[in-house]
């Protein structure tokens, strides 16, 4: 994804970004204009890191540590203004999410009334946008280097895929350790362990399939997450043997989450680092996979080892093809569903649902939650992202995700086009990138980079400062 180097001709009247293995100032990942003692790269990396290791823990019940990450890297970033014709894609994009967020808190005042749950998840949307801009402008005034800032995320990541490494490990080795590691994280966290005891715990005696949580709450999510982090390191500027240990170790992680959406996600990461030093690390992955399951069968468990429970997720993809359950929900039966609702309520296709509307309706009910649910459809409740976003904020949460989207596509630096259909795919693939705002705040922010990253390497015009979003004939060539 990052270029490096200049095309072997150039036009007359543009010139090219040498990228940042030739400018002194771009390798230490900084506007060489801007002040030495001004990078906030470590306060913009800091919540991002923080919610891939520890998304799950609380301060007094009151909100998650992350947030206070968040806040503090907004108070440190603050919003330097930039004059930048590369940049108004990402403001339309941005203004457009902005008054989605706002469109869909009416919705729900409307609809329910206002509730401590929507306020929050309203807050921390707004957030999350306002930490996407402030790193968007920061990087173009030189005060965070985005490519330094993927490496912090990419250490995350490794450490959170590594937990889950461990946590998988246990529940295979000795299952009481495994349990045990992970309600002493939930109380850690805040949280009580009854959740996991009653349903986690249960589904692997019956379906006698050991799923990793790692420090997540769910193994979709931390599947996806993981997914997630190996596309970080396609914004690295990491060596090859660095890039493929971390990638073997997120690899391990996504396995042994068996959510097999992550595994699609993780080959089209692999096909983008397009090196054969890649194809061995992929490899070894299986190879050291092959190394677990049969130093812990699972046997003292009862359940199946790591590789058996991997073919068997993989034939059931092969026998039931888009019969699959999880196709059915989230792009058959789902989408149905939506539209069944829309019909009822039209009113949701223009300003959404809104956030958390179920929870204020329900409130007082929560023991035929399931019957009032099913009576009403659902309310048209989708686990796809791209609807979801519809149904939740209207139609301008999924215009503002679309431009988010098509603007860092139109960029047009190599190797962006990947990682616009790696995040569409993500996104697409289950509810959790925009029910789950932790999960909306590392996508966001990963796109936000990208953006940033490929507006650096732009072609440039001759007496002008300001990179343009259409590169035509490509500035640079993409590093393998």
């Amino acid at each position: 994804m990052i270029p490096q180097q200049p095309m072997k001709s150039q036009p007359a009247g543009r010139q090219r970004n040498k990228g940042p293995g030739h400018d002194p100032g771009h390798s230490a990942g900084r506007d060489p204009a801007a002040p030495a003692g001004n990078d906030v790269t470590w306060a913009a990396a800091l919540p991002l890191v923080v919610c891939y290791v520890l998304p799950l823990v609380q301060v007094r019940g009151a909100f998650y540590l992350y947030d206070a990450f968040l806040v503090f890297a907004l108070a440190v970033l603050k919003m330097p203004r930039v004059q930048a014709r590369a940049g108004q894609r990402f403001e339309q994009a941005w203004w457009t999410l902005l008054v989605a967020v706002l469109v869909g808190f009416g919705s729900t005042a409307i609809r329910a009334g206002i509730g401590f749950k929507t306020v929050a998840y309203t807050v921390q949307y707004l957030l999350v946008l306002l930490y996407a801009r402030s790193l968007f402008h920061n990087a173009l005034a030189g005060r965070v280097d985005p490519v330094r800032l993927a490496g912090h995320v990419s250490i995350g990541g490794i450490v959170a895929a590594s937990l889950g490494v461990l946590h998988g490990l246990l529940l295979l080795g000795s299952p009481e350790l495994g349990h045990r590691f992970y309600t002493s994280y939930l109380r850690l966290a805040g949280y009580s362990s009854g959740f996991y005891e009653r349903k986690l715990i249960s589904h692997m005696d019956r379906t006698g399939l050991t799923r990793v949580l790692g420090t997540w709450d769910t193994s979709t999510t931390f599947a996806g997450m993981m997914a997630l982090a190996a596309a970080w390191l396609l914004l690295c500027r990491w060596r090859a043997s660095n890039r493929g240990m971390g990638y073997t170790v997120i690899l391990l992680a996504a396995l042994m989450s068996l959510s097999r959406h992550s595994w699609v996600l993780c080959s089209v990461v692999l096909i983008g680092m397009r090196t054969s030093r890649l194809w061995i690390t992929f490899w070894i992955a299986c190879a050291t996979l092959l190394l677990v399951s049969g130093l812990f069968p699972g046997r003292s468990t009862g359940n199946a080892g790591v590789l058996v429970q991997v073919e068997h997720r993989i034939q059931r993809s092969i026998d039931e093809n888009v019969r699959d359950s999880s196709i059915q929900k989230r792009y058959v039966e789902g989408t149905a569903r939506f539209l069944r609702y829309a019909r009822k309520d039209p009113a949701v296709l223009l300003v959404g649902f809104g956030i958390k509307t179920e929870s204020r309706l329900l409130a007082g009910h929560e023991a035929q939650m399931e019957q009032e649910m099913a009576r009403n459809d659902y309310y048209g409740f989708v686990s796809n992202g791209w609807l979801l976003i519809w149904r939740n904020l209207g139609i301008l949460g999924i215009v503002g995700l679309l431009l988010m989207h098509v603007g860092l596509w139109r960029v047009r630096v190599p190797g962006v086009g990947l990682l616009v259909v790696f995040s569409a795919l993500l996104i697409g693939s289950d509810n959790y990138p925009i029910a789950a705002t932790r999960c909306f705040f590392l996508i966001l922010a990963f796109l936000t980079t990208a953006w940033s990253i490929a507006l650096r390497f732009a072609p440039v015009e001759r007496g002008g400062e300001q990179g343009r979003e259409q590169g035509g004939d490509a500035a640079v060539e993409a590093r393998a």
